[in-house]
């Protein structure tokens, strides 16, 4: 079992070819920007696209 104090790893979702990078959300997160119609992105693709 994965313990990660309530979040887990999603995919990416920038638009960099052959980016995995993890997005780290609990499932409450990413259900919200789902419903909110967002995209997933990792921490490093967050913080370059609030340049």
């Amino acid at each position: 079992m994965l313990h990660t104090h309530g979040v887990m790893p999603f995919f990416c979702e920038c638009d960099r070819a052959g980016c995995f990078a993890p997005a780290w959300l609990t499932v409450a997160e990413y259900d919200h920007a789902r419903v909110q119609g967002a995209s997933i992105f990792a921490q490093a693709d967050a913080l370059a696209r609030a340049l």
